[in-house]
């Protein structure tokens, strides 16, 4: 009922079902089935204004949402201990969304796994700033870690090879919708059928499970999974806890794995899929930023690393074409750290006009690999609009030179005419932009980009 303070209960010993064409909408929410086995399936998502009680039973999520914009702890209520009074999620549309914003204290989501054997809560402790809405779906998954979340393309290490024999089995979606600055502590639980035999606790700290997002934060091109900074805390196979009294922990038999996060400021964006992996995972780099920016007549460059183990030097290629290169002199490694570690070199003699700039990374084996996309330098005359290459590898990347603030729009055509991407308002600065498309869907053969603002109309003809 629009503007009531009224409460729904839902009781009885029989399972229903909320369903509806359009999402309901509750004041507070109470339920209190005859048994902690009974449940109510969603058909149709719910918004929550108050608080989503949940004395005795269970709720299947079944690929909708649940809305609570009561931003105290007590938002969610779970008043019996284990996999009594909890949510199914388990698959990545499952979602809560808690409009936490700027309240702090620990918000726990009590969800439990798909045969509701199991109690793995979520929870995230607002220490300061504003979170907005959170939202969070967490699942299961094989032990091959399939399928993937949406927008993960592997469960490799950065170096190649599958990790899915260090990885929980079990993904987090989890975002926020501020982008404001906000620390915040976060745990998250698996069953132990799903944590990797090699993953153990104490005293061996290479083996303890560590959580990793699922970044793009550099470059589609060099996506992958980021260990979170900190010290994070692993428990490992313990008993689980309920809440019987919120604050008071209830023992539960059925055994869970913690990994929590502590005072995390959400460096690799609001937004990612999050795993659970070994801290020996041996991943050689992860790079935060790459930059490359002219001074002068000298091209600074710049990059951070998130972590690093068994990495031994750097080396930075400059290209004109995109066919040949050179290699400025290589810059070591800092050495193992699970901290950011900062870089800078130069390119003392940069040739006029456009020059691509990009990371190399060399282990102690001797295998370099590709650690960044390009960045682009313009040195001698001032900018103007156009299209000066695009590019072919990972993906397709249109780089274009600017003279204006304005966003451009853009489209990709076929030699017939017809319309194969389009877009509009795309951001652009005055100087080198780069615009990135995934084209693996397209026929091999000859396009047209176009790019123009209220001004100008640039078209460049390329072969894919």
């Amino acid at each position: 009922i629009p503007g009531s303070k009224s409460r729904v209960v839902f009781g009885g010993t029989n399972n229903q079902v909320i369903g509806g064409a359009q999402p309901t909408t509750f004041n507070a929410f109470r339920m209190e089935k005859g048994g902690a086995t009974q449940s109510i399936t969603l058909n149709k998502s719910i918004v929550v204004n108050d608080t989503l009680a949940i004395n005795q039973g269970r709720i299947f999520m079944n690929q909708n949402s649940i809305t609570v914009n009561n931003p105290t702890i007590a938002g969610i209520f779970k008043f019996q201990a284990g996999t009594n009074g909890v949510l199914i999620s388990e698959d990545s549309l499952s979602k809560v969304n808690w409009n936490i914003g700027t309240t702090v204290g620990a918000h726990l989501v009590p969800f439990a796994n798909t045969a509701v054997s199991h109690y793995i809560p979520f929870t995230i402790n607002n220490v300061s700033g504003d979170l907005g809405t959170v939202t969070i779906a967490q699942y299961a998954v094989a032990a091959t870690n399939l399928p993937l979340p949406p927008g993960v393309t592997h469960i490799n290490l950065v170096g190649g090879g599958n990790n899915s024999a260090n990885t929980a089995d079990r993904y987090w979606i989890l975002s926020r919708s501020s982008a404001a600055a906000n620390t915040s502590t976060i745990s998250f639980s698996f069953i132990d059928a799903e944590r990797p035999s090699t993953m153990t606790g104490t005293p061996n700290p290479l083996t303890q499970g560590k959580v990793q997002p699922w970044t793009t934060s550099v470059s589609p091109a060099n996506a992958g999974w980021r260990p979170a900074p900190g010290a994070q805390t692993y428990v490992a196979s313990v008993a689980g806890f309920g809440f019987t009294v919120p604050g008071v922990p209830t023992f539960s038999a059925a055994r869970v794995n913690t990994i929590t996060l502590p005072s995390y400021t959400w460096t690799f964006g609001n937004s990612n899929p999050w795993a659970a992996a070994n801290s020996n995972s041996p991943l050689p780099i992860s790079l935060l930023s790459f930059e490359a920016n002219a001074v002068n007549d000298k091209a600074k460059i710049n990059w951070v690393t998130a972590s690093e183990k068994d990495n031994d030097y750097f080396t930075v290629e400059r290209t004109l074409d995109f066919r040949s290169s050179i290699s400025l002199p290589k810059v070591l490694s800092q050495g193992n750290s699970n901290d950011n570690q900062y870089y800078e070199t130069w390119d003392n003699s940069p040739e006029k006009g456009i020059n691509y700039y990009r990371l190399m990374q060399t282990d102690f084996g001797g295998t370099a690999q590709v650690a960044s996309d390009y960045v682009a330098v313009k040195f001698g005359s001032a900018s103007t609009f156009e299209i000066l290459f695009v590019k072919n590898e990972t993906e397709m990347q249109v780089i274009f030179d600017y003279d204006s603030n304005e966003p451009v729009d853009y489209i990709i055509s076929d030699m017939l005419g017809k319309t194969i991407l389009s877009g509009a308002k795309k951001a652009a600065v005055p100087g080198i932009n780069m615009l990135n498309f995934d084209a693996t869907a397209w026929p091999h053969g000859m396009y047209l980009v176009t790019l123009q603002n209220s001004q100008k109309r640039v078209t460049h003809k390329f072969v894919y």
